[in-house]
């Protein structure tokens, strides 16, 4: 399986809104890797104690580990 970072990261079959009016909006909500890093920027935030890293760069590194995530996961699906 391969994990796409711009897929959705809760799959729903139906992921449209539609308004009174007619109008019909998407509610996909995070990508894989919106949801990753969150995820990665917690466990840093939860882990930093008294580190004095900024917000920058906290962000950044989350980035990175969710990119580095889904390369591993596809490597370990074979289709990286």
């Amino acid at each position: 399986m391969n994990t796409r970072p711009n897929d959705a990261a809760f799959v729903r079959p139906a992921s449209e809104i539609t308004r009174a009016a007619g109008a019909v909006r998407p509610t996909d909500g995070l990508s894989n890797r919106e949801y990753f890093a969150s995820l990665a920027l917690q466990g840093l935030l939860t882990g930093a104690g008294d580190n004095d890293f900024s917000y920058d760069d906290a962000a950044e590194d989350a980035v990175t580990y969710a990119d580095a995530l889904i390369a591993a996961l596809n490597k370990k699906a074979g289709t990286s």
